[in-house]
């Protein structure tokens, strides 16, 4: 029981920072800094990405469809919009 509660945390950990990694990607397709580029992308990700979970669960909330299949799929369509968008601009050059 414990292993699948462990499971659980990382899911969840993963879910919450996807979301903000890409839309910083999509954002920032370059370095953010030159002295700790990972370090500052890493955390701008999180607060992005915690902020992002808390929009997209008042606006389920809203809707009345607040559950966790309906977050993990908004998240992980909003992860893919934000990478797509990511790639496209890195592609095209911009």
């Amino acid at each position: 029981m414990e292993a699948l509660e462990a499971l659980r945390i990382i899911a969840a950990t993963i879910f919450a920072f996807l979301p903000g990694f890409g839309l910083t990607l999509a954002i920032f397709p370059g370095q953010i800094d030159d002295r700790h580029p990972g370090v500052f992308r890493f955390f701008i990700s999180l607060g992005v990405g915690t902020v992002i979970l808390i929009l997209t669960a008042s606006f389920l909330g809203i809707l009345g469809i607040f559950s966790l299949s309906w977050i993990l799929v908004s998240l992980a369509s909003l992860s893919a919009i934000f990478f797509a968008i990511w790639f496209l601009r890195v592609r095209s050059g911009m």
